[in-house]
């Protein structure tokens, strides 16, 4: 969403691009949260990211409309209802049936890696969900540490369908969590969305993230600095 009372000097450089910053951008995106929610957090943003993401926003909120699992979180219908509403849009039918189209079945897995059932969801190549969950890592990096994510940094993002048959990556994911303070675990709305980081010991650019949307569905997100010269 765009807001125009926030002048480059208020805001200081796009945490996306280091350009000017003329918005602010909602972390996460605000289509994912009902109406009256409060306390979405904001980030300094350029007018160009902030236009050019919208898109992107749209599709990650039919990604996870289409998810089992947001069924299951009474406080998502008002998201529900809006997704359906935007379908009714003449432009909106194209995307509508390709969504429909990639409905796969796949095991349902918690943020904490145990697997509980079976669900739907909709198979992509993620690239345009990834681009979303980049963002907002990067938005929630600011947020943190009052700091642009450093900008040499790879950021590899993953879903809980991608940990299917991937025990490697499951056990990972678990150490990882494990290590992860108390403190580090936040969200204005609980309910809708939350997040928990680690910071590498070694590096405090190094970081890892859970994302969960709607109590249920969760993603991973590893920023990861280059490795030193020589190695």
């Amino acid at each position: 969403m765009v807001t125009s009372n926030t002048s480059s000097s208020d805001s200081g450089l796009c945490v996306y691009c280091g350009e000017p910053a003329t918005t602010e951008d909602h972390v996460p995106p605000k289509n994912l949260f009902p109406s009256n929610t409060t306390g979405i957090l904001k980030v300094p943003a350029c007018l160009s990211c902030n236009r050019g993401s919208s898109k992107d926003d749209e599709f990650f909120r039919g990604i996870l409309v289409n998810d089992d699992r947001i069924y299951q979180n009474s406080e998502a219908s008002e998201i529900v209802a809006a997704y359906e509403r935007s379908l009714r849009r003449p432009q909106a039918i194209g995307l509508h049936i390709t969504m429909m189209k990639m409905k796969k079945r796949f095991p349902l897995i918690s943020p904490t890696g145990l697997i509980y059932g079976e669900g739907t969801v909709i198979k992509t190549d993620f690239v345009r969900e990834r681009k979303v969950l980049e963002r907002i890592t990067k938005g929630l990096f600011f947020h943190e540490f009052q700091r642009p994510h450093p900008p040499n940094n790879s950021i590899n993002a993953f879903s809980s369908k991608h940990m299917q048959g991937r025990k490697d990556r499951l056990d990972t994911v678990l150490e990882l969590l494990s290590f992860m303070k108390p403190a580090n675990k936040k969200g204005a709305n609980p309910e809708i969305f939350k997040y928990g980081f680690g910071v590498a010991e070694d590096n405090a650019d190094g970081t890892f993230w859970v994302l969960t949307f709607y109590n249920k569905i969760p993603f991973f997100i590893y920023s990861t600095p280059p490795a030193p010269q020589g190695e």
